[in-house]
């Protein structure tokens, strides 16, 4: 599993449209830091039991604003923070989806607009707070 980086490396041939560009995730369920860039074609993740390939799943489900239920696997959102964050409680996971550009209303293949960003990747960001526990009284 590479290291997340601030600068996202170009893919070596255009994705299509709306697919997976990077995967990331900070305090989530087994992982303290870890991010990837699947290739073009078909991507496999292949471990042994528990080494957290379903974790990047469902990392990805709740990116997209999917139900964890029909993964069938935590039945609280909250569940997917992992222990490594100490007491802050809280996991991040961010997704960037390709887009074709005439999505952006013009602009060149090396265009950054004028935020500074790619206009060809749709970056989103998700932080998931885990819930405290109220003390019995």
């Amino acid at each position: 599993m590479a290291s997340t980086s601030s600068r996202p490396r170009p893919p070596p041939r255009s994705p299509r449209p709306g697919s997976v560009y990077y995967l990331g995730v900070t305090n989530f369920m087994c992982y303290r830091e870890a991010g990837f860039y699947p290739g073009r074609g078909l991507n496999v993740l292949l471990g042994p039991n528990g080494s957290g390939k379903s974790s990047l799943a469902s990392a990805a489900c709740l990116a997209l604003g999917g139900d964890l239920s029909v993964l069938n696997r935590q039945s609280e959102v909250g569940q997917v923070v992992g222990q490594q964050g100490g007491d802050k409680g809280e996991a991040r996971v961010r997704i960037k989806l390709w887009r074709p550009l005439q999505d952006q209303g013009g602009g060149g293949d090396g265009d950054k607009g004028k935020s500074g960003r790619n206009p060809r990747v749709w970056d989103i960001e998700v932080t998931i707070y885990r819930a405290k526990k109220k003390k019995p009284r």
